[in-house]
């Protein structure tokens, strides 16, 4: 391994995207396919290809919000390229506001056809957060969303409010699977999870468990109140 890569992953100022961005480079033996430096060569953000079955995973030097389903930074944006029909963008960003649909930014080939023919045939799906493990969860749940409403014929039977609490009720189940030690379910058949599989069943002690939402009843994992306010 280059100590070079190393000595330019330690210019993050972000201790944890600095220990994430390191962890990807040692343990997968994989370099960013780009760096992005600013002002006085701060390090902004770094990008890897092709790892742990995803596309694409951006480490970001500055940290964001979040609160749905849960309040965490968030630094880690990972995805993958998929078919996403038109009709179902408004239900999928419902569910969270972590997923991303990215249209234009994507291969010059498939960026090329659509110019010349109109037609979309993938997106870059990506979900944002602190766990390259939830993002996965994340795009996998777009995934299975675009498979089981794969035709129009099917979204256009549910009353579109139901359809939004449907989709924002499956994404804070499969969440709330993981947070809450149950493991990743459904399983994902192309997530390689080298890099956090001793994160799979949560180091969540029961302090952890309680401020994550996870606890007993019909509901189960109830996201946090602020999240939730102005939602479902």
């Amino acid at each position: 391994m280059s100590h070079g890569v190393a000595a330019k992953l330690g210019k993050f100022s972000n201790k944890m995207a600095r220990e994430k961005s390191l962890d990807i480079y040692r343990t997968l033996k994989k370099a960013p396919s780009k760096y992005c430096f600013g002002p006085k060569g701060k390090l902004q953000s770094v990008t890897f290809r092709d790892i742990e079955g995803l596309d694409i995973v951006v480490i970001s030097n500055k940290q964001y919000k979040k609160l749905h389903p849960y309040e965490a930074p968030v630094f880690i944006t990972a995805g993958k390229y998929l078919t996403v029909p038109d009709y179902l963008f408004g239900p999928l960003k419902y569910a969270s506001e972590t997923i991303n649909i990215e249209q234009l930014e994507i291969d010059d080939k498939t960026n090329s056809h659509y110019q010349d023919t109109g037609e979309k045939l993938h997106a870059m799906v990506t979900g944002s957060c602190a766990s390259i493990t939830i993002s996965a969860i994340t795009v996998k749940f777009v995934e299975d969303m675009c498979n089981k409403y794969n035709t129009y014929n099917k979204f256009d039977r549910k009353p579109f409010d139901l359809l939004n609490r449907e989709f924002r009720a499956e994404y804070d189940k499969r969440v709330a699977n993981f947070l809450c030690g149950k493991g990743i379910k459904p399983k994902i058949s192309w997530f390689k999870n080298k890099l956090e599989r001793q994160e799979t069943k949560g180091p969540w002690d029961r302090k952890t468990r309680k401020r994550m939402g996870c606890h007993k009843g019909k509901r189960g994992f109830a996201g946090t109140k602020k999240a939730n306010k102005y939602g479902l």
